[in-house]
């Protein structure tokens, strides 16, 4: 989580210096916040720290990491005792699914990785 803040710190850093934003009038409401939507910005949601705190304005894109795939390129879904992999039962749950819910909300996209 410490590299997405420190990613989402240098882009909104490199917003400033490119796009400085006027300081509003003291009788006006401050402007929105930008919106960066160029170039695509990742933040990675990795399954172990689902309650993490999300800022949908600073990301185009969610990557939840991660998956894994079986040798014959198959979501590996079960443990070898038969049970539902962590990563996979996660993937499944209600943590994950309000994310998407969110982040579609803000016009964020959701995106699976998933590792060999």
């Amino acid at each position: 989580m410490l590299g997405l803040i420190r990613r989402i710190a240098l882009s909104i850093a490199v917003l400033a210096v490119v796009a400085p934003i006027a300081p509003a009038a003291a009788d006006e409401p401050p402007p929105p916040p930008v919106r960066l939507g160029s170039p695509e910005i990742f933040g990675y949601l990795p399954y172990w720290d689902l309650g993490a705190n999300i800022d949908y304005g600073a990301i185009t894109t969610i990557a939840y990491f991660g998956l894994e795939a079986t040798a014959d390129g198959q979501l590996n879904r079960y443990t070898g005792n038969g049970g539902l992999q962590t990563e996979y039962s996660r993937w499944l749950g209600g943590a994950v699914t309000q994310v998407i819910n969110d982040a579609h909300a803000s016009g964020v996209r959701v995106v699976l990785t998933v590792e060999p």
